[in-house]
């Protein structure tokens, strides 16, 4: 006799399928929930309609192994962005849920929210996405985005004309010193803009912005922000930049940052002067990995591994170099700030001061120097 092959038929699963949810009573697991936004959703629904018992217990397997995305203050956990423990709906929060149901690496997404909510302003926190959106400004692997600033022949800004726009230079301010008004588009702070502002200057800079720097941003893609650094001089006038489009030179910027941002990692931590760093602990593999673009610059120079420009010291500390570029020492800027020696060397040691300390130190750095913009690196004497 021909063999017959015994075919159990799996068990029905309880459920409760809703728009927004879908509740599933696992044998031995107990009610599952998955809400709409969660990125097996789906193929869940699609299963429990078909009757497909057999896929149900491995998709509820499949919904409970993603792994909880989280940086910062972000997390992403069941289909929901939470920051700070709280859910939060936006267009930013649901371009994130988006991505992860497509498959697409968020990681970057996660860090620019968790900068953006750094930014005092509610304006912008809850606006700024859009607006960047709106105006097709790409969000780099660190979680900041890519804007343009137009200057002069000499890379000076075309307003006050005295202000090093350089590739590799940080420009700051305090925000004290800033008008913060978000719909205020010409006035106190650093202006930068996307292509569809127009990009007029006689050279056009590519610049890289934190988004809890941006100050205002309205209608007609010009902004103010209190920081922003230097990357590429892109060219003298409109002329260059219509030979090829721009939206070709931009998607060819991105790509350029981030492949070559990736080559100097490899080249760094291929290099033997680099590794005896790490074994005697005195360089770590990870202050490497998140390096940015214009440090890792820094760092092949100093290890002399690749011709480039040299842009000046190593930006770990923005405030400790910005102080030594303007040539003022702790004493001075204690006592401008009315604080202990101690307390402006520890503010200095944070790689993230708070934004109070940041502008309490800039703006008094600025009362000091005669000037609140504050730009480096720059050749200066080494000072304490």
């Amino acid at each position: 006799m021909p063999r017959t092959r015994s075919t159990k038929r799996a068990k029905a699963v309880a459920y409760v399928m809703k728009e927004s949810f879908i509740q599933v009573l696992i044998p031995g697991k107990g009610p599952f929930t998955l809400n709409k936004t969660h990125p097996t959703f789906n193929k869940l629904k699609a299963a429990l309609k078909a009757k497909k018992w057999k896929q149900v217990p491995r998709l509820v397997n499949l919904a409970e192994s993603i792994a909880i995305a989280i940086h910062g203050e972000v997390e992403v956990t069941n289909g929901v962005v939470k920051y700070k423990g709280r859910p939060v709906h936006s267009t930013l929060t649901d371009r994130i849920l988006d991505m992860i149901k497509h498959e697409k690496p968020i990681k970057h997404m996660l860090k620019f929210m968790d900068n953006l909510y750094l930014n005092p302003s509610d304006r912008a926190v809850h606006s700024f996405y859009d607006w960047l959106v709106d105006n097709g400004l790409p969000i780099t692997d660190d979680g900041c985005f890519l804007a343009y600033k137009s200057v002069d022949w000499d890379f000076k800004d075309t307003h006050t004309k005295s202000v090093d726009n350089r590739p590799g230079q940080i420009i700051m301010m305090s925000r004290k010193v800033a008008n913060t008004d978000y719909d205020n588009q010409c006035s106190t702070g650093f202006h930068v803009c996307s292509k569809k502002y127009g990009l007029y200057g006689t050279r056009v800079l590519a610049v890289k912005v934190n988004p809890k720097h941006v100050l205002s941003a309205p209608e007609g893609g010009k902004m103010r922000v209190t920081q922003y650094e230097v990357l590429r001089d892109m060219g003298r006038g409109r002329e260059d930049f219509s030979e090829i489009g721009l939206a070709e030179l931009e998607g060819v910027l991105v790509i350029e940052v981030g492949k070559e941002r990736k080559d100097f990692i490899q080249k760094l931590l291929k290099a033997e002067p680099v590794k005896r760093l790490i074994r005697r602990k005195k360089l770590s593999k990870t202050s490497i990995l998140k390096a940015s673009y214009a440090r890792l610059e820094a760092m092949l120079q100093r290890f002399s591994l690749q011709s480039v420009p040299k842009i000046g010291p190593e930006k770990t500390h923005l405030l400790l170099n910005a102080r030594k570029a303007s040539g003022v020492t702790i004493g001075q800027l204690a006592k401008e700030m009315g604080v202990s020696y101690k307390t402006v060397v520890a503010i200095e040691k944070k790689d993230s001061p708070t934004q109070t300390q940041r502008d309490d130190y800039l703006k008094s750095l600025g009362r000091i120097t005669g000037s609140y913009n504050i730009t480096f690196p720059k050749t200066s004497a080494a000072v304490a």
